[in-house]
């Protein structure tokens, strides 16, 4: 499943509140209207909520701001059994979940802007790892200020790489008790992935999952487990 449309369905609710990408005065004035009449309809806790997304996305580098905007018509394109499934996770979420992963992912586009890391690092398959295998981590995290969180984005982003790294290395050579190794990579390769410096890494982690015809599709990082 497309993760990366997870935050921008989060964050900017659905079709009803996204960029149509409309062009010329005329347009941008009728989608305006369009906005406002649809906002006049909303009960007073779908206005808190939608107000408290605005804050979020004002917080927001301009770069991430167009990256939702991106994935969020990926997601719009998407078949609509699949749409429904991303849904449906984020109807999962408790509210206070909801907010946490909000907090928590505007703390990170702040901190991955700086490093450089905004076009390859996969983001939204760093949370999935984090709630799914590093759930003590992820709590610490929410419970720190935004200001001392830097140092355990750091080491939590090293500690990633390494994971994906490792499940590379045990799909290419294989591992105890699970299907031989598919040999897809070189071990001159899977050296030089790991030397790489992380703006390299992410991307070029993507490119040795697709060199293997029959291997499972990554988004960039860990592959999570089969259900």
């Amino acid at each position: 499943m497309m993760r990366f449309t997870l935050l921008a369905v989060l964050v900017l609710g659905g079709s009803a509140w996204a960029d149509p990408g409309r062009d010329g005065a005329s347009d941008k004035q009728a989608m305006l209207r369009e906005r406002l009449a649809r906002f006049k309809q909303l009960t007073p806790d779908q206005k808190t909520k939608l107000r408290e997304r605005v804050e979020f996305l004002k917080k927001l580098p301009a770069d991430e701001r167009r990256r939702l905007q991106e994935n969020l018509r990926k997601f719009q394109k998407l078949p609509a059994k699949d749409q429904q499934v991303i849904r449906e996770k984020i109807q999962r979420l408790s509210p206070d979940d909801k907010k946490a992963f909000m907090d928590l992912s505007k703390d990170f586009f702040h901190w991955a802007n700086k490093q450089g890391l905004v076009e390859s690092f996969p983001r939204e398959a760093f949370f999935h790892w984090l709630k799914e295998q590093r759930a003590d981590d992820l709590a610490k995290l929410r419970d720190l200020e935004p200001a001392d969180r830097k140092d355990t984005f750091v080491r939590l982003f090293y500690d990633f790489k390494a994971e994906g790294l490792r499940r590379l290395r045990d799909h290419v050579e294989g591992a105890p008790g699970k299907l031989r190794g598919h040999k897809c990579s070189t071990e001159a390769q899977l050296k030089e992935l790991a030397d790489a410096d992380m703006r390299e890494f992410w991307p070029e982690l993507r490119k040795a999952w697709e060199r293997c015809p029959n291997g499972r599709r990554s988004n960039g990082g860990p592959v999570p487990p089969r259900k």
